[in-house]
């Protein structure tokens, strides 16, 4: 009977152990997803003065080369690796169109879309 008893507090014990891992858990899931959504918005809101800079050199360049160059050689002129160079060109949806060039389909061609005011 004494054995009975011991287990049953064991089994009390564990079950305590447990809700308490899992509210935990939960608190540290909750925790990450705020910190998450905080720097995903971050980012997106509010570019830094070298993003800014970057896009007015790019935006630069195209204007110079007749609103149409290269990806390729608009990265080398600017000095970005390429995951930057795309990261970039993503963030000029808006004021970039991006080609597959008719000559070499593996190049792709940036062109500058005319701003509608």
């Amino acid at each position: 009977m004494e054995f009975v008893r011991l287990q049953e507090e064991v089994i009390k014990t564990i079950q305590a152990r447990q809700d308490s891992d899992f509210e935990h858990h939960a608190k540290d899931i909750l925790d990450h997803g705020q910190r998450l959504k905080k720097l995903e918005g971050r980012e997106s809101d509010n570019p830094t003065k070298k993003q800014k800079d970057r896009r007015e050199i790019l935006r630069g360049l195209l204007v110079i080369n007749g609103g149409k160059m290269f990806a390729c050689d608009a990265r080398k002129r600017i000095g970005l690796d390429e995951a930057s160079f795309s990261r970039l060109v993503a963030k000029m949806g808006d004021t970039l169109e991006v080609r597959k060039s008719n000559v070499n389909k593996r190049k792709n061609l940036l062109i500058l879309r005319s701003e509608k005011g």
